[in-house]
This record gives C-alpha cells, structure tokens and sequence, in this order.
C-alpha cells in the first residue's frame, strides 16, 4: 500500500476546526453529544463492542465525516483569524473528536479495509496538527495535541493493529503514518514563540491595563501595596521581564539537544526589581512553568517508543530513544519493547509496548 504521511504533504486551516467547535459551546465545551455507552466504550471505561459503535458510527455518519474532512484539510494558517479565537482550546472535544476517528479507523481495520483506517487514523494527527502546526500555537495548543498524539500512537499500535485485521496490516504504511510527527527543539521555541503573543495580548495587558476581570489575579485589596488598590504601578518592568523570559528561553531551546530540554523551563522567570503586585502577576502567568519543557520530551521519547514497536514488527532498524541517545530494549520472549534504563525515563513510568503480531 502506497500511503505517505500527510505530515509531508499538506499543511492544515485552523478556521474550519474553530467552526466546528463553536457548534458544541463555547470552545467546544459541551463536547459531542455521546451516548453513555459510547463514551465509556471511547474511554477505554467499558469492554469494546464493535457492533454497538459501528451502529452508532453509521448513525452519524455526516458528523464523522465531517471531522475526518476537517483533518485530511490542506492548508495550516491563524492568518486572519482573531487571535482571541485562538487564546484558548476546549481539550474536551478535540479529543472526543479524535477518539471517534480511531474508532472508526478500528472498525475499518476489523473489516479489512485498511486504507480506510489508515486515512481516519491520518486525520486523527491532522486534527491534532490544527492546534500545534500553524504559526502561533500556545502551550495550551501544544499540550492538548501532545495528548491526542500519544493516545492515537497507543490505539494504533495497541487496538488498531492489534485487531484482527492488523494481523496482515502494511506496516510500512503505518511507519510512515507515526513517522511524520517528529519533531525538534527548535518546534517548542516556536511554541514559546506563541505563548509569548497569547500571554501578552489575552492576559498580561488586560491585566496591566486594569481590567477587572484580570485584576483578581492579584493579591486581594488587603494586601495590596500602598496607595495601589490591587493595580501594578510598573507595568513596563512587568513586560520586560516577561519578554526576557521568553526570549531567554526560545533561544536556548534553538541551541539545545533534547535531553537539555525537561530543565530548561523549570527555572523561574527573574522577577528581581518588581513590586509586588507585578512579581504575583508574573507568578500567576508561570504556573506549572516548570513541567512545559518536561512534557513535550516525553511526547519525542513517546513518539520514537510506538516508532520502535512497528520497526521491530518489521525486523527493521530500530531508532535510539531520543532523550537518552540509548537503544530501546526488546524483549523477544515477551514480545516488548521498552524504554532504556534512565533515571528521568524511569520517572515516566511507562509499560513496555507490545510489539504488533503481522503475518
């Protein structure tokens, strides 16, 4: 089967993906409407039942075609879209909407259709590329698609190859498929590079320019600096070490290896100099600083670790684990691959991998 990564081959349009969202709540909030037995069977809360879910599936067939549409689209810019459209993502139905696809990609698998399941499972990472690939992604962005990521390459692997129909499944094909994912230190710069834009005009200004529903972030009046009210009396210090923040860290992480990376944002932001006002407006705008970097390695070593399992399907050459620069562990007995003994890569926690059974 001829089948090339759409990584390659076409970029994506957030627009449409907004669209869709703003149908089920604000930010897609309400998430799609599932039935109960649907939504366990998704979350991995109920034994799988292939009829139940084909018959539902079919049932909403316009509704799943319309998401799988929206994640094989060509093209990916913010380019005139309102950047308040893109400040937040409602995690709740991009993943909802990729889970869908991933079952559909299953039942296609279960039936021997596999170019079918190959093209749902392809726009499970084109909808996950809507949040992360254009040119302003956020931290929020990058985080919910790291998670869509790391659940399609655990089903692919798992349940779509593990089915029946997997047993004969083209490898190359699915290689080609997780492969087109990969991504360098350089990528989370940009990231920060988003984060910058969306932190300074969604949060930051309002907040320094008063604006009530940002002022809460501050210390309440009782403990507000004298004469101040809760505001912050130097917003152009505020700003500037909110840059040097950020500039200090997209250009480290364009000079870094991976394995430099989970430190990296686990160093504070300077706030020496700043009031008071402005040091708890800076410590509200990095909370959870410390494990962005962290997250996103783990995403490459997650990514290379499924990569390993198809490789080793296919008696090919398998990649190092990307972090450490050692080789995956294969354990032919058992029929795993796992990852090399590191003390940070064994705080991950992660379960060796079935290696998918092809004949």
């Amino acid at each position: 089967m001829n089948f090339q990564s759409r990584s390659f081959l076409r970029p994506r349009i957030l627009l449409q993906f907004l669209n869709f969202m703003d149908r089920f709540g604000k930010w897609g909030a309400d998430g799609l409407p599932l039935p109960e037995n649907i939504s366990a069977m998704l979350n991995g809360k109920s034994p799988w039942d292939a009829a139940a879910m084909a018959k539902w599936l079919e049932e909403n067939r316009a509704l799943v075609d319309e998401i799988k549409a929206i994640g094989l689209l060509e093209e990916q810019s913010v380019k005139g879209i309102d950047m308040q459209r893109t400040m937040f993502f409602g995690g709740r139905l991009a993943n909802e909407c990729s889970k869908v696809l991933l079952a559909d990609a299953r039942l296609a698998m279960e039936r021997g259709d596999e170019a079918a399941a190959l093209q749902s499972a392809d726009a499970v990472f084109g909808l996950a590329d809507h949040l992360d690939r254009m040119e302003m992604p956020s931290l929020l962005s990058e985080t919910v698609a790291i998670l869509m990521r790391i659940n399609a390459r655990k089903d692919i692997v798992n349940q779509i190859l593990g089915s029946e129909g997997g047993t004969t499944a083209d490898l190359a094909a699915w290689q080609a498929l997780l492969a087109g994912n990969s991504e360098t230190p350089a990528d989370l710069a940009n990231v920060f590079f988003g984060e910058w834009h969306h932190t300074v005009r969604s949060y930051l200004m309002p907040g320094l320019l008063g604006d009530p529903d940002y002022l809460p972030m501050l210390m309440d009046s009782s403990k507000a600096e004298p004469g101040t009210n809760g505001e912050i009396r130097d917003p152009d210090a505020v700003v500037e070490a909110h840059l040097q923040y950020f500039a200090s860290m997209m250009e480290q992480m364009k000079n870094s290896e991976l394995a430099e990376l989970p430190g990296l944002s686990a160093n504070p932001p300077d706030k020496t100099g700043l009031s008071q006002n402005g040091a708890v407006m800076m410590d509200t705008l990095f909370v959870g600083a410390s494990a962005w970097s962290k997250g996103w390695t783990r995403s490459q070593t997650d990514g290379a670790l499924y990569q390993a399992a198809l490789l080793a399907a296919s008696g090919g050459d398998l990649p190092l684990e990307p972090y450490t620069g050692k080789p995956f562990v294969i354990d032919h007995e058992a029929g795993t691959v796992s990852l090399p003994e590191d003390p940070w890569l064994d705080s991950l926690d992660y379960k060796p991998v079935k290696i998918p059974v092809v004949k």
